[in-house]
């Protein structure tokens, strides 16, 4: 019988699932955070875009395919943040600029 205490290594976190993290400047409150991550989300989960594809400087046009998916995405953010976005956001913007919008009309 061993009696010295077993070695535990923690578990190495998913890199593979981590949010932006090209150019992106830092946020400046937990909201922005949340926001970003929440849009993370739904692209990977809702739209199954690859976490690799979705970087600051990614037109929302290149992470959403067509236009059902545009229509989509604005839908899905009504419904789970309470928040408005255009289709012409979504054709327009990069993801950080869509991001940063959507985060200001959910502070305020």
């Amino acid at each position: 019988m061993n009696s010295s205490a077993a070695s535990v290594t923690p578990a190495a976190p998913d890199t593979a699932s981590a949010p932006v993290t090209a150019s992106a400047p830092a946020p400046t409150n937990t909201t922005a955070t949340t926001t970003t991550e929440i849009i993370v989300g739904l692209l990977v989960d809702k739209f199954q875009v690859s976490p690799a594809a979705i970087r600051a400087d990614a037109p929302m046009t290149d992470l959403l395919a067509d236009s059902l998916m545009v229509v989509e995405m604005a839908i899905t953010l009504k419904d789970e943040l309470g928040v408005s976005a255009t289709e012409d956001e979504l054709r327009e913007l990069t993801f950080a600029e869509f991001a940063a919008r959507v985060d200001q009309r959910r502070a305020g």
